[in-house]
C-alpha cells in the first residue's frame, strides 16, 4: 500500500464510508484496510446514517438531550456518570430477583441470601462450628441460654484440660 492509497483511506473514512466501500474503491483486501484503519485510529468523523435524534429522549439525571444510535436499546442516561449517580439516589427501583431462603445446616435458622442459592451457613461462625465438628454447646459465637462462649482460644484450652 502507497502513501497515496493511505491518503485515500483517510479521507474516505472520514467521509463516512465503510471498510467494504473503501477496500472496492481502491481495489485493496478488507482486512488490509480494516487493520491499517484500526493500527492508525482512523474513525469516521460524520456518520449520520448510524445517528439520529429521538425527539423527548432526556437523561434521568441531568436533564441533557440524548443522541441516539438508530439499533440497540433506547438510552437513559447520557454518561455513566449519570446513570451511577441516578442509581444511587434510588436504589428502591433495584429489581433484585435472586433472594433465596435456606435453613442453615449447623444451627437450622432460617436466613436469606442474595445471588447464591447453594449457600450452606448463615454465618461464618456457623460454618466454622460445622467445619471443625464443635459441639453446639461449645460452639464459637453461638449463644447458650444466657451466656455466649467466646473464642476459639477458650475451646481449644477447655478441649485440652
Amino acid at each position: 500500500m502507497n502513501n497515496t492509497q493511505k491518503k485515500n483511506i483517510m479521507k474516505m473514512r472520514q467521509n463516512g464510508m465503510t471498510f467494504h466501500e473503501i477496500s472496492t474503491a481502491l481495489s485493496l483486501s478488507l482486512n488490509t484496510v480494516k487493520s491499517y484503519c484500526h493500527r492508525s485510529g482512523i474513525y469516521p468523523i460524520s456518520s449520520e446514517s448510524n445517528t439520529v435524534v429521538k425527539k423527548n429522549l432526556f437523561c434521568k439525571q441531568c436533564g441533557q438531550e440524548i443522541t441516539q444510535k438508530r439499533s440497540g436499546r433506547t438510552k437513559l442516561f447520557c454518561s455513566n456518570a449519570c446513570r451511577e449517580e441516578w442509581w444511587k439516589k434510588h436504589q428502591d427501583q433495584i429489581k433484585r430477583k435472586a433472594y433465596y431462603t435456606a435453613q442453615c445446616a449447623y444451627c437450622h435458622q432460617p436466613f436469606t441470601v442474595y445471588g447464591n442459592n447453594h449457600r450452606k451457613y448463615c454465618s461464618h461462625a456457623c460454618y466454622i462450628n460445622a467445619r471443625f465438628h464443635l459441639d453446639k454447646g461449645l460452639a464459637i459465637g453461638v449463644s447458650k441460654s444466657v451466656n455466649t462462649v467466646g473464642t476459639g482460644e477458650e475451646h481449644a484450652a477447655n478441649m485440652q484440660d
